[in-house]
């Protein structure tokens, strides 16, 4: 009886025992241990990206797949999106393109300064609305779309303006380089152009300079070495012939230059009627004298008649 009992008790423990192995081998995972691969192992599967990157100034800086991906062991045994890191936000990229706090913009006397385009982008219009790799390849770094992909409308407005006859590009005037680096300088990305004239790109916050979160006429249409010859009145009257706003079109253009014609034409038409009427003019003194010369003639010719015959 109670050995019965005792195998009963033993096959309840043994059958419990199995149920918590079985359960505990079907849960088991393999332990998180991410650990990097190097690049000769990503550009097994990724040859294009890889092809892309090697080429790239982040190969050259050294900035391999992981730094942006994160370790890829998990990834190059059981490839799949969740053990991978993809993140396409800008703050994505602010480890080597930002300096100190995201929402200030460092400056140092009239320009920014340092590698500061997150901390730009995130000021600019653009933020919320895009990232850097809507225009950036982050394996190339070339830039794979135009402005005119979102700004079409701007396009057509600048169809035809003394800017694009003279051969300005949109970065020119929103990407000037205004950002101070330790050689060199570098484009903003600013891209907001504040047409104040009173503007300026830089101003104090206690005893350190940091950028307005824009760009100004300054630096756009000024120092960018354009009209460097012109002052910030000049600027913020004609600012906006790049858009056409207020811009010569080339039908005005044309009709301007028609005008001008017609003035030349006028002009010269008015000096011939000049010569001619000073040539009346002596015409008329010249009849004059010719009629007092008749008249004086007359005059002795009377005298003459009137003294000797008499």
């Amino acid at each position: 009886m109670a050995s019965g009992r005792l195998r009963g008790l033993l096959t309840v423990v043994l059958s419990t025992i199995l149920i918590i192995i079985l359960f505990s081998a079907a849960s088991y995972s393999e332990p998180d241990e991410r650990k990097t691969v190097g690049f000769s192992v990503c550009k097994i599967c990724h040859s294009g990206e890889f092809n892309s990157w090697s080429l790239s100034l982040h190969k050259d800086k050294g900035v391999e797949c992981e730094i942006c991906h994160g370790p890829g062991s998990l990834h190059s045994k059981k490839p799949s999106k969740t053990n991978i890191a993809i993140n396409v936000s800008s703050k994505s990229c602010s480890p080597c393109h930002s300096t100190g706090d995201l929402d200030s913009i460092p400056a140092e006397g009239n320009m920014l300064k340092g590698r500061i385009q997150v901390n730009e982008f995130l000021a600019s219009p653009h933020a919320g609305k895009l990232t850097c790799v809507s225009c950036h390849d982050p394996h190339s770094q070339k830039v794979v779309k135009s402005c005119s992909t979102c700004h079409e409308g701007k396009e057509e407005q600048f169809k035809g303006t003394e800017m694009e006859e003279a051969g300005v590009k949109c970065i020119d005037c929103h990407m000037p380089e205004a950002v101070k680096l330790n050689e060199g300088s570098e484009k903003s990305h600013l891209i907001d152009i504040n047409t104040d004239p009173n503007a300026r790109l830089t101003y104090f916050v206690d005893d350190r300079k940091v950028g307005s979160g824009y760009l100004t006429l300054e630096w756009s249409c000024l120092t960018s070495g354009c009209h460097n010859n012109k002052n910030i009145k000049w600027a913020s009257e004609l600012y906006g012939v790049a858009h056409g706003a207020k811009g010569l079109t080339r039908d005005i253009k044309e009709k301007m230059g028609e005008i001008e014609n017609l003035s030349n034409q006028l002009s010269e038409a008015n000096s011939k009627i000049k010569v001619l009427q000073e040539e009346v003019e002596r015409t008329d003194v010249q009849r004059l004298l010719l009629g007092g010369l008749i008249v004086l003639t007359a005059l002795l010719v009377s005298i003459y008649y009137f003294v000797v015959r008499s």
